[in-house]
Formats: C-alpha cells, structure tokens, sequence
C-alpha cells in the first residue's frame, strides 16, 4: 500500500518536471511523458485513500489521528487539482485546448473501461469463490454419509453379534 504523502510528493516531483519543461520552452506534446507521469501519480494519490478507506471497511486502521488523516486526504485533493488546473493551462496557452479535451475524453473512456472489467474480474472471483465452497461443502457431506453409513454398518454388525 502507499502511502498518500508519499503519492502526493510523486505528483508534486511530475508536476515540477513538467513546470520545468514549460519554462524551457517545450511544447505541451514535448511534455506527454511527463505529464503521463503525474497523472499516474495522481491515480496513486486517489488508490491510496481507497485502500485506507477498504482497511476501515476491514476494522484496520491507520495510525495516527483520524484529523491528520482527514487534513493529509483534503491536502492531497487540493493540491493535485491545482497542480491539474496548471496543467491544463499548459495545454490552454499552448493552443492545444482540441488535444486536452480528447485526452480528458479518453482518459473517462478509459476508466469505464477499468472500472467494469474490475466488476467483471471480481464478479468471476465471486463465482469461483463460491464454486469452490461448493465443492468443500460436497466432499464434507459425502465424508460425513461415508461416516454415518460405517457407522450404521459397525452398530448393525454389533448388534447382530449379540
């Protein structure tokens, strides 16, 4: 698991390349690696906060006081949606408006996309899962029969010999 701060500090280094790149003088396209790696810091920085929040789901929770944890989630936001602005500006200014609106369309498509083969992964895990206790809940039944059979035979067989 990562940690926000440490997702967050990603993005700010990403952010800062990308910055650095602009006041250089390179183009918005110049910049796609870049700018592909602060989003990707990004999509950390939201992954962190779910995975606190699925270990509170769990019972399990961080350290530290639920302020801090609460002030580092809102910094986080806060920071990357500026940083976000700013990139997007980038884009603006460099006349590549047409370009950030396709990438913000794709990036959307793109998310869908994940988000329903993470449905569909997990829906297939939940079928094996349960195939599976079947499976234990058939051997269970057909060992205890196997046992109550034998059973019944041994006190047949005892009682015969009486």
């Amino acid at each position: 698991m990562i940690e926000i701060g440490l997702a967050l500090a990603a993005a700010s280094k990403a952010f800062e390349l990308i910055k650095q790149g602009v006041e250089a003088g390179q183009d918005a396209t110049d910049l796609i690696g870049k700018i592909g790696s602060f989003y990707d810091a990004k999509e950390k920085v939201q992954e962190a906060k779910e995975e606190v929040d699925r270990q509170k789901a769990k019972g399990i929770y961080a350290s530290g006081s639920v302020e801090n944890y609460a002030l580092k989630v809102i910094e986080s936001e806060m920071k990357i949606a500026k940083m976000e602005e700013a990139v997007r500006r980038i884009f603006v200014d460099k006349g590549k408006t047409p370009q950030y609106k396709r990438m913000m369309r794709l990036r959307e498509e793109e998310r869908y996309r994940r988000n329903q083969q993470q449905i569909k992964d997990n829906r297939l895990k939940r079928e094996k899962l349960r195939k599976e206790q079947d499976f234990k809940n058939l051997m269970f039944a057909i060992l205890a029969a196997t046992f109550c059979v034998g059973g019944l035979g041994w006190i047949i067989t005892f009682i015969g010999s009486l």
